[in-house]
């Protein structure tokens, strides 16, 4: 199995178990970061809209600020194919 279809079968497997659409040819970004406003999560947050109209997805794994914290829960549950 050439390594770009391994790549693509374990996208597929991550979409599946993060609840996301499978598409394999979505782009999906990940982030893994203290949920605070000097790592950039306000500028994520701002910028949420292009990001997921755009069709990409976005996951995003952290701890912080309860703030960022309760306003990515709310968003997921809002875009819960795009966004988790």
């Amino acid at each position: 199995m050439l390594e770009y279809d391994i790549e693509k079968e374990n996208k597929i497997k991550l979409q599946e178990k993060l609840g996301l659409k499978v598409d394999a040819n979505i782009p999906l970004f990940g982030m893994v970061t203290r949920l605070v406003g000097r790592k950039g999560i306000d500028l994520i947050i701002k910028n949420l809209s292009p990001i997921l109209g755009s069709g990409a997805q976005l996951a995003v794994l952290g701890k912080g600020d309860p703030y960022f914290e309760e306003t990515l829960k709310g968003l997921a549950k809002i875009s819960p194919k795009s966004l988790t």
